[in-house]
């Protein structure tokens, strides 16, 4: 439903990346040494696309900064590179407290999301695409 509402914005590219599932063992929270098969997914793809994107569109010279929401090191050395090769801004906001301070540290500046800001930025109740129209869930 997300992905739905965001394909309404005209100015919004969607790139996917990819879940993969797995078998694993992983032992029992209850430290009796005991292991069990669970069922491991993991997103694929997305942190690379972003920070091909961060480059690419850097390179292409389609932003002046780049805002980041992000609370992930992984993004460390696109981030230099656009600063340092682009002479381009990049700006993070994490959605979390717990910040890494490498990533804090290589931004041009860096921040926590308020909830304020997010409560600005929600989608209206009632949206419309080509496929008709499609409500808010509640929990958003």
């Amino acid at each position: 439903m997300y992905l739905r509402a965001l394909g309404t914005l005209t100015n919004v590219e969607i790139h996917y990346g990819k879940f993969l599932t797995r078998k694993a063992m992983r032992p029992l929270a209850d430290k009796s040494g005991k292991m069990v098969e669970i069922r491991a997914t993991e997103e694929k793809g997305s942190d690379v696309n972003l920070a091909t994107y961060l480059l690419c569109d850097g390179f292409m010279n389609l932003y002046d900064t780049a805002v980041l929401l992000t609370g992930d090191s992984d993004f460390i050395e696109s981030i230099k590179m656009v600063k340092n090769q682009l002479g381009k801004a990049v700006k993070v906001f994490s959605p979390s407290t717990h910040v890494s301070i490498e990533l804090k540290n290589v931004a041009s500046t860096y921040g926590v999301i308020r909830e304020s800001a997010i409560r600005k930025c929600q989608f209206d109740t009632i949206l419309r695409d080509s496929k008709g129209n499609f409500h808010k869930p509640k929990q958003w």
